[in-house]
């Protein structure tokens, strides 16, 4: 009969060394971080007033603003011009501004700055539209169960558009015959989602979001976006709206969140929407963690603060997407120059994960954790020769 210490002990220290493994394993992709919100995603409403602002006006914009924004990535403030007179904010009220009413600008993470429209009757309809409209609902209603939204913004040309479409459609195909090779898979494929030249004035601030002009919307657009609304890499316009760079940026929401991502890539900016209740139990259901819960927050800070920072990295390449999807390599690689390579060959699927071969070998902490395993493997075979001694020797 096995003696229960020893039991016991073999248990615990099996236990110990499944856990030790796990706790090392990054169970997160790109597009995981993305359904996690950090103070830095914050966009501003700054209300600013005077001391001629009718005070009914204030109280107004309160009332409605604590309503439209409750649910949102969007902060409402109120400036009082005459007792903060040294508010940041302010830099963003026009010299000479009367404010018989309220300002109101709105401020992304990245300081740029939008007015909206003066406060009128329709100051709750005016707020709404900060952080609601027909094609974010649209967005919102499949971020989380598709792999991704690609957003496709009109130009002014009919043939330009056409085109556009065909490699953004050939570009989703090509992820989605590598769907179940990524390190976390999802079921449903990208979704594809238009804003026609119609809808440009109620799409205004989500434009604006992406950084984009709408005065200045001649050529196709697409911008690619994941998680809680975040933009992967840049906007690719006109004829840069081709399958060899729209599949990199499709790729990378999928990869998994390793330390030896740059953080400026995994980190995309949001755009100003809202995201209630119900798209968290959708996070929780289809995602498969909690991206509200404290702890998942605290344990993705540190894959994040233990990546390459955005200045010191993505130095060696003008896209450093790409270059992430073809695995390590000391080449300089430059798109967009007449020199540059044309790719027209697909992406082999272990593009995803780069070849055995020419992964770098673990660092300090990769051979402390692999010493570590080996340490508790060592403990587990001299507890399972001191069980079987005791158990078969002479009694």
């Amino acid at each position: 009969m096995i003696p229960k210490t020893s039991a016991l002990f073999a248990a615990a220290s099996f236990l110990l060394l499944l856990s030790v493994s796990h706790v090392h394993a990054c169970r997160y992709t790109v597009r995981d971080v993305g359904f996690v919100q950090f103070p830095g995603d914050l966009y501003h409403l700054y209300c600013i007033v005077g001391e001629q602002t009718p005070p009914d006006r204030i109280e107004a914009f309160d009332r409605a603003a604590l309503i439209a924004f409750m649910d949102s990535n969007v902060r409402p403030e109120i400036i009082r011009v005459d007792s903060q007179p040294d508010h940041p904010a302010l830099e963003y009220l026009p010299k000479g501004q009367n404010l018989q009413s309220p300002v109101c600008v709105l401020v992304a993470p990245d300081g740029r700055s939008l007015p909206i429209a003066e406060m009128s009757d329709s100051l709750a309809e005016t707020m709404e539209q900060v952080c609601d409209s027909p094609v974010r609902r649209d967005i919102l209603e499949h971020l989380v169960k598709s792999y991704c939204v690609v957003l496709f913004i009109e130009g002014q040309d009919t043939e330009a558009n056409q085109q556009a479409l065909q490699h953004i459609q050939r570009a989703i195909e090509r992820i989605t015959g590598l769907a179940d090779q990524l390190p976390k898979p999802v079921e449903v494929n990208p979704h594809l989602v238009r804003i026609s030249l119609e809808s440009f004035p109620n799409e205004r601030v989500l434009l604006w979001g992406m950084n984009l002009d709408e005065k200045a919307l001649n050529d196709p657009q697409v911008a690619v976006l994941y998680g809680r609304g975040r933009r992967m890499g840049p906007v690719l316009r006109g004829e840069e709206i081709v399958e060899s760079r729209l599949f990199p940026l499709l790729g990378l929401v999928g990869a998994s969140c390793e330390c030896g991502l740059d953080r400026s890539l995994i980190m995309g900016t949001p755009v100003p929407l809202r995201w209630d209740a119900s798209m968290q139990s959708q996070v929780i259901e289809l995602a498969g963690f909690d991206a509200e819960n404290p702890m998942v927050k605290m344990e993705i800070g540190q894959i994040l603060a233990s990546g390459l920072s955005g200045e010191s990295a993505g130095t060696a390449s003008e896209d450093p997407f790409t270059d992430l999807l073809f695995g390590y390599s000391e080449q300089v690689v430059e798109f967009g120059t007449e020199s540059a390579p044309v790719v027209d060959s697909p992406i082999s699927a272990q593009a995803i994960d780069p070849p055995p071969s020419e992964k770098p070998e673990p660092g300090f902490y990769g051979r402390t954790v692999l010493w570590t395993i080996a340490a508790f493997g060592v403990v587990i075979l001299v507890g399972i020769g001191i069980v079987v001694r005791r158990g078969f020797g002479p009694r």
